[in-house]
């Protein structure tokens, strides 16, 4: 059941790409190049790993996104990473830090820096102008065995000017935090877990497969961090900034996941925090995360499977 869950999951991955024009590709790479990313890729050969990379450091530079242009200002990188000696990996990277290279092609990325952006676009009844400052940085490895370590924490400071007919031109802040989040699992119990859950529920017995993959792990966090910010109000204290980007952080995680989303109604009286009003508790994980990490494990596994193979 695994093996067929997992080539699933490539097959899926390899029908996005095989259905998609090279052409593409290139236009978007060519399109990533106008903007002033510097694109590039290579080897490794003693950790053995392969990286595609996309940075740059902005100076207050123009990226032309068709109705309208964004200025930006600060370091922005992405790198996607395969390989490695003992344990073959798949790696994600999303940051707003300084993209390092070296001679070797061993890549870095520095700790987030503030990454500030501006845009501006007319409907033609209003003029919409958004200011604002990004900190960001998500970082995901797959094993082949499964196991996954996922961290993510942005923070954005921001506000939105609408001028026009129906708006006066006030600014109004519309800053998010979220984070931090650090979590691990193993795609494949989670999928089992997934696909067992009905009968655990059934037997009203807990699910083994969630205590191995990591996701009861995980959910008992969450309740305890929400348990202690209920106790510190209920002390009398009130709850900062970080404590609410924290819980944002935990239902982000548990809604990329799958996991059961945190009970935040006693933080925040009977209507629960939560990143969109239609998000409700769910056991089944995304699609597009189950692919992700269930293709790029499978993908792994495949991959040391032929290079066991007597030549």
């Amino acid at each position: 059941m695994i093996r067929r869950i997992s080539v699933m999951a490539a097959l899926a991955l390899m029908a996005a790409v095989t259905t998609t024009r090279a052409g593409m590709f290139e236009g978007v790479l060519d399109g990533l190049r106008f903007a002033g990313f510097a694109v590039g890729g290579g080897h490794d050969d003693v950790s053995n790993t392969t990286a595609g990379v996309i940075g740059n450091v902005f100076q207050g530079n123009v990226v032309d996104l068709g109705d309208f242009d964004v200025t930006l200002n600060g370091p922005l990188s992405a790198v996607v990473q395969t390989g490695g000696r003992k344990l073959p990996s798949f790696e994600l990277i999303l940051s707003t830090g300084r993209l390092n290279v070296n001679p070797n092609n061993v890549v870095t990325v520095d700790p987030a820096q503030p990454l500030s952006y501006s845009l501006s676009f007319d409907s033609g009844l209003n003029t919409t102008t958004i200011d604002g400052n990004l900190v960001g940085d998500a970082r995901l490895r797959v094993n082949r065995l499964g196991g996954y370590d996922l961290s993510m924490q942005f923070s954005d400071r921001q506000t939105v000017t609408v001028d026009g007919e129906f708006d006066d031109g006030s600014p109004v802040d519309s800053s998010v935090d979220y984070g931090p989040v650090d979590i691990q699992g193993n795609i494949f119990a989670d999928i089992l877990a997934t696909i067992t859950e009905p009968l655990f529920q059934a037997a009203g017995a807990e699910n083994f497969f969630a205590q191995v993959g990591g996701r009861f792990a995980r959910e008992q966090k969450s309740a305890s961090i929400i348990e202690s910010l209920q106790t510190r109000l209920d002390a009398g204290e009130s709850l900062t900034p970080t404590d609410f980007s924290t819980v944002a952080g935990l239902t982000l995680a548990a809604s990329i996941l799958g996991d059961d989303l945190p009970d935040t109604s006693a933080l925040l009286g009977a209507q629960p925090l939560s990143l969109d009003p239609s998000v409700t508790s769910s056991a089944i994980p995304e699609p597009a995360t189950l692919v992700l990490l269930g293709g790029a494990a499978a993908l792994l596994a495949g991959r040391r499977h032929r290079q066991a193979q007597p030549r």
